[in-house]
Parts: C-alpha cells; structure tokens; sequence
C-alpha cells in the first residue's frame, strides 16, 4: 500500500524493505508513494544490479545508486544490500547463511546533489544499525512497521545539523569522511563540520608540507562546495591547542 508524503519537501520521499525468501523476491514492507507492482520490479532489477557487483572486494554493504526508477521520471533510488538471519526458514542455505534484505530509499529526482551529501551519512548508519543489530534485525522481525521506523530514523538523520569528521586521502585527493565520527587518527589531517554553526574546522598535522596543506586546502574547498554549496565557513587550526578544546566540545577522541 503506497502512502501520501507528509512533506512534499522532505529529502526522502519513501522507503520499501524486500527480502530474498525460498519464493524469490518479497516486498516485505512500502511506505513509498510507489505502486507493490512498481516497488516489486524496482526491487528485482536493484537485486540483479547488486548480484552483478558481489565479486568486488568490499568490508561492508555498500550503497548502490543514485539509478532511476522505472516508470517514475520524477524520483530515483539509493539501494543498500545487506544480510539478515533467515531461522525459520525451510532451506537450509538460508537458514545457515542468512537471506539478502535490501533497503530502497525514494527522493525526488532534482535533488541528486542533497542526496550525494546525504548519503554519506545514511550509508554509514544503515551499516552501523544492521552491524549493531545482526542478532534482533532477522526475517521474522522485519514488517510494515519496521519500514516506518527506519524511514523516520533517517529523515531525521539527514534534517538535523550533524557533526562529521574527515581526514584526507592523498591518493583520491579527496576529504573521507570516518566510518565512526566519534575517533579520529594523529596521522591524519582532520576535518571537522558543525552543520549547525555553519562552520568546517582544518586541522593539518604540523609535519604535513606547505604543498600537502595546499592539496587539503583544496579538498576542504571541493568538499565545501560539492556537499554545502560554499554555505560553510572555513576555519584553520595551527596546532593541536586551538583543536583540542573542539574535540572535547564534540566527543571526539584522537587516537
């Protein structure tokens, strides 16, 4: 059953569970504006996608997307992949290995570039709650409701301002964001966001180079730009003094 979005503006428009059972396919759960024929292929091609991609070498699931809808010009996807327990099951394959749970997230098409920002904090949540719930997220447990759940758990994610932390990866050239933003590494060089003030935090380490700093200065503005639209005010730390009194402000540790 598709349902009406409370918010027309809202980011994300939508969710629908889909599960692997011994029958193929099944839309467990949709709280999409979507059709259970249109969720259902949605569904089928984003797992066939997903097969094709199962030889690469990953540590965790990984957020497919964004990749558009079928007979929806107007939306698009983000697909995340992952493995829940199956007991009840009367194949033993997936009674010993777990089934595929795929989570699909529906946002208006216009939006791609909120979404690109977006998803680097959604992708990160939904591996640390499947992660943190491998015992209790199972097949038996996953309903109607348990899309509804979710999907509030991350529209407020991506509404509220968030704390994030990145370090910078010399061989992409590119600010990374941490997988846990609550510990970050000595050897790197830092970058911390407060969305609420607006504000992006530089932290170079005083062994980096003058040419290093201007290659992070570089990708703090690229981040700034690509994620805020130059929104954020940048602000240069010289040394761990001015950027202790910040970490202990956020509950970040360095390690």
């Amino acid at each position: 059953m598709s349902y009406k979005i409370k918010d027309p503006k809202s980011l994300i428009q939508g969710i629908f569970v889909t599960l692997v059972t011994e029958a193929g396919p099944e839309i467990i759960s949709n709280v999409s504006t979507l059709s259970e024929d249109l969720a259902f292929i949605t569904a089928a091609h984003l797992l066939s996608l997903a097969g094709l991609m199962e030889g690469r070498e990953k540590e965790q699931s990984e957020i497919i997307g964004p990749v558009p809808v079928k007979g929806r010009k107007d939306v698009q996807a983000l697909f995340f992949l992952t493995l829940v327990d199956y007991n009840s099951s009367s194949d033993s394959r997936l009674v010993d290995h777990g089934t595929h749970l795929g989570v699909v997230l529906i946002f208006p098409k216009e939006r791609i570039s909120d979404v690109r920002r977006a998803t680097g904090l959604i992708e990160p949540y939904l591996q640390m709650f499947f992660s943190k719930n491998s015992q209790k997220v199972r097949k038996e447990s996953i309903d109607e409701n348990f899309g509804k759940e979710l999907l509030n758990h991350i529209i407020e994610l991506v509404t509220s301002p968030q704390t994030r932390a990145f370090w910078f990866d010399e061989n992409s050239e590119k600010m990374i964001e941490y997988r846990d933003n609550n510990f970050v590494k000595k050897e790197h060089d830092v970058v911390l966001i407060d969305e609420g003030k607006k504000t992006i935090y530089l932290f170079a380490k005083h062994t980096s180079s003058p040419f290093k700093v201007r290659r992070v200065n570089n990708a703090v503005n690229n981040l700034n730009l690509e994620f805020y639209k130059n929104s954020m005010k940048i602000v240069k730390l010289d040394n761990y003094d001015e950027a202790e009194p910040l970490l202990i402000k956020y509950g970040i540790t360095m390690v």
